[in-house]
């Protein structure tokens, strides 16, 4: 769901049974008139902290300081209107939907620029602390825009504007807490999915809503939600509206445990159903200001508490190989795009370079992200030219899939696919049929951390039975 869209639905939500799209629609040829501004107003004037009333206010502030003085009622209306219905149709401003509204109105601006207007506009946006998250949003939409239109005053003034931003981020409140131990860092070489994240950014912090993260295993879903939560993370509380961050790794295949283990609170609980009735209540006292990442959700069969998770009041975010989890928005992850890949591999790879045995490497794994990783290693140890590398993989009949699909196919999707084609790949390199069979399950294994503690009999017990063997 991306900006436009909550804005779009906060203008057509219901107000006491009035709705801004509708009366939008209504008078539509009377917008630019100057007729309806006034009335409009009065229609959403009993709702001084709603999206509508906050945005209206911000305009017509605008629009006054842009005009010159003796300007009428009329004109200054007209351009409000005009303003008012963009953003609220479309979700976000343009510079080209700007300089159309402002063009027909230059002879009574003080300047004949559209920058000036923006500036006074971005001052109102900046004092508000509902439609200051929205407006940065915003400018992730224009950037885009001022690209195609080479518009370069408007990129001076967004990077003035990111300058405010950081400024005024150092000096809000504080940032959020962890209430569990703090996920690892984010792979050192890890690809920024941007667009990805920027939806995931939107229906987490804008909407306050819980998503589902889901791909095959290696794609990237762990990073992609890490890097997620650090942004917010990064952000004052008062900016994002998260207060407590929870990271939660999914174990033995049960929710309720897996919350246990992971709040700092319940460690020490030896009744389990205390400790779960301690989590229940943080959650229901925090709601909306409690973020939980749920990583690494696999087995759900055995575990009905993972399908009410769309019930609880506060945030959450999911990662998991499946899509079958229910009462949450559902974002894929999918394979990264070719540049991506190639600095990735060249990254792990010495040898020449060669797009286009690279290319073809490339088609054979579908663009997979812990695959790549694994050829590149795999090309530079055996010190092999991408050629040499390539044919070597189309002699093992090395293949992700057996057709030429992308991928959202179901043969990507399948572990077992992977796991086959994993197998040829270390008998590249002279691997023992032992070896390939543990090197397999390591590399498409989740990576979950555990403590020494938690394992420490299990290797005492060995220890014993080494040394009694010995013996």
């Amino acid at each position: 769901m991306g900006l436009a869209s909550i804005i779009i639905s906060a203008a057509t939500k219901e107000i006491a049974g009035f709705t801004v799209i509708g009366y939008l629609t209504e008078k539509a040829a009377d917008i630019g008139t100057g007729k309806i501004w006034t009335e409009l107003k009065k229609k959403i004037g009993d709702r001084p902290d709603s999206f509508e009333c906050r945005l209206y206010g911000a305009i017509e502030k605008s629009v006054g300081e842009y005009l010159c003085k003796g300007t009428t009622e009329d004109v200054s209306a007209a351009i409000c209107e005009y303003i008012f219905d963009a953003w609220c149709r479309e979700g976000y401003l343009t510079p080209k939907r700007i300089s159309n509204i402002l063009h027909g109105y230059s002879s009574y601006a003080k300047q004949n620029d559209i920058l000036a207007w923006y500036r006074t506009f971005q001052d109102q946006i900046i004092k508000d602390d509902i439609l200051y998250p929205m407006f940065m949003m915003n400018n992730i939409q224009l950037s885009g825009e001022l690209q195609r239109e080479q518009d370069k005053k408007i990129d001076q003034v967004l990077a003035l504007l990111q300058t405010v931003m950081k400024e005024n981020k150092e000096a809000q409140q504080e940032k959020p807490e962890y209430i569990s131990d703090p996920p690892t860092d984010i792979d050192s070489f890890y690809v920024d999915r941007t667009i990805l994240e920027n939806e995931l950014w939107t229906t987490i912090v804008l909407s306050g809503k819980s998503v589902l993260l889901y791909g095959i295993g290696g794609i990237g879903k762990t990073e992609t939600a890490k890097s997620v939560l650090k942004k917010i993370y990064s952000m004052s509380c008062d900016v994002t509206g998260v207060y407590q961050i929870a990271w939660v790794t999914y174990i033995n295949g049960k929710l309720k445990d897996s919350l246990i283990e992971a709040f700092h609170d319940t460690k020490g609980y030896t009744d389990r159903e205390e400790a779960w009735e301690h989590i229940y209540n943080v959650i229901q006292t925090q709601r909306e200001k409690l973020l939980i990442v749920i990583d690494n959700v696999e087995t759900i069969e055995q575990d009905s508490d993972i399908e009410r998770l769309g019930d609880l009041p506060c945030r959450i975010l999911v990662t998991s190989r499946t899509e079958k989890i229910g009462g949450l928005y559902r974002y894929s992850v999918d394979h990264l795009p070719e540049e991506d890949c190639r600095d990735i591999f060249y990254h792990y790879y010495v040898g020449d370079h060669d797009n286009h045995y690279l290319d073809k490497i490339l088609g054979l794994i579908e663009h997979h992200t812990v695959m790549l990783e694994l050829l590149a290693k795999t090309a530079n140890m055996e010190e092999k030219t991408l050629q040499e590398f390539y044919a070597l993989l189309v002699q093992k009949g090395f293949r992700i899939s057996n057709e030429n699909v992308d991928s959202h196919h179901p043969s990507l999707k399948s572990e077992k696919r992977i796991t086959e084609q994993l197998k040829i790949l270390f008998t590249i390199s002279k691997c023992r049929i032992q070896d390939k069979d543990l090197l397999c399950q390591l590399s498409v294994i989740p990576a979950i951390p555990f403590q020494y503690k938690a394992v420490r009999n299990w290797i005492v017990e060995n220890r014993n039975m080494v040394q009694k063997s010995l013996i």
